[in-house]
């Protein structure tokens, strides 16, 4: 997706953006609210491009409920503008195992609640693995004792969204960091 315009929004809501050619979202001067979708494989050539790039963004992006990985470049770009929000998402396994943000998005202030691989555990944000189903960019679901599981803040409004399996987002003690719900303990089947 290229959305450009200053001032303008782009809301997308349980979407899988995967093996895209380039960028898999790309803003420029818009601001973007992406919630409970994933961002997997953007362009695996020899230098690859990033899952999100926020190119002066006009107001601050959201990214809430969200798994970007495996991506050949950085999870999330940021160039100018407003700050992102990331809250209750994992960025992991991105850049072939290096860094998961753009060197000017620090992890400490941008995110709450998320599980990030170079972050340094504050706001609540983790970076132990995952734990995915499989280690496959087509499955992104985590396992029931991994640590995204229950572990993320439950907003108001995670109660009357839902999850990539269209399942209700809050199962547990507290919502699931990720695109998915975990709803049982047989999630591989």
């Amino acid at each position: 997706i290229l959305h450009s315009g200053a001032d303008f929004t782009l809301n997308i809501d349980n979407c899988w953006f995967m093996k895209q050619q380039r960028i898999g979202i790309n803003c420029e001067f818009s601001t973007p609210t992406l919630r409970n979708s994933v961002i997997t494989e953007s362009n695996l050539s020899k230098f690859g491009y990033e899952g999100i790039r926020l190119f002066y963004p006009s107001s601050q992006p959201v990214l809430q409920n969200c798994t970007i990985s495996h991506n050949r470049s950085v999870g999330i770009s940021q160039v100018g503008g407003a700050m992102p929000s990331l809250v209750n998402s994992i960025v992991y396994h991105n850049n072939s195992g290096g860094r998961q943000l753009s060197a000017n998005l620090n992890p400490d202030v941008v995110a709450q609640y998320c599980c990030i691989a170079d972050c340094n555990e504050v706001n609540n944000n983790i970076n132990a693995d995952p734990e995915f189903i499989y280690f496959d960019p087509n499955n992104v679901r985590i396992t029931v004792g991994g640590p995204c599981h229950d572990s993320g803040l439950t907003l108001q409004e995670s109660y009357a969204q839902v999850d990539m399996d269209n399942r209700i987002r809050v199962l547990g003690a507290a919502v699931d960091r990720g695109a998915y719900e975990i709803e049982c303990e047989d999630t591989a089947n």
